[in-house]
Parts: structure tokens; C-alpha cells; sequence
């Protein structure tokens, strides 16, 4: 999608591992933005509560320390559920990434 300026790594479903932090880290970038598919219906409902704890305490809490850390978060209902942010196209996922949100507001 984005040709010799690709910024992106696959995490091969939800799970994170500190090998893979590391893998990260070692490329010493500034920023991790995540961007999993989406697993809830209302991006208020407790479902997205939910998941936002899972991604919080599995994957966002072993980055925060090193780096920032945003998150592509389906607040417009732009996603089908169960989507990834890439899978509906650039455009979308640009407007995601437009309206990336900090960690720390999560």
C-alpha cells in the first residue's frame, strides 16, 4: 500500500511477545501506532471496553516505556467489524490515522 516507504510490521493475530517488542525496539523508532482489526460493533459499547483493556495491558503497556504508542481506534464507524484499518483501503486507513489516539487517553 505504501510502495519503499511501507511502515509496517503484522502481528499475526492479537498477541504480543517481548521478542516481538524487541524486534521493534531494535529498529529504534519513536512511535508505534496499532492498528488491529476491529473487535467490537460500538466503539462505546463494553465490548470496546474490553478490548481496549486487551490491547492496553498485552501490547501497549510493554511499549509505552520505550516509545510512544498510538492506536487507530474506529470512533465513525468507517470498519466493518472484524476489519483490519488496512482492509477497506488507503483512504480509510488514512482518515484513521488522522485521528490516531495516545495511549494515555485510552
Amino acid at each position: 500500500m505504501f510502495g519503499e516507504e511501507n511502515f509496517t510490521v503484522a502481528l499475526c493475530g492479537n498477541s504480543f511477545s517481548n521478542f516481538q517488542r524487541d524486534l521493534i525496539l531494535s529498529l529504534e523508532v519513536n512511535e508505534v501506532i496499532i492498528a488491529l482489526d476491529k473487535q467490537y460493533q460500538n466503539a462505546e459499547s463494553e465490548e470496546a471496553s474490553k478490548w481496549a483493556k486487551h490491547i492496553r495491558e498485552r501490547i501497549i503497556n510493554k511499549l509505552a516505556p520505550y516509545c510512544i504508542v498510538t492506536i487507530l481506534w474506529d470512533t465513525e464507524d468507517l470498519l466493518p467489524y472484524k476489519s483490519s484499518p488496512s482492509d477497506i483501503g488507503k483512504a480509510t486507513l488514512l482518515k484513521l490515522m488522522d485521528k490516531k489516539i495516545y495511549t494515555q487517553c485510552i
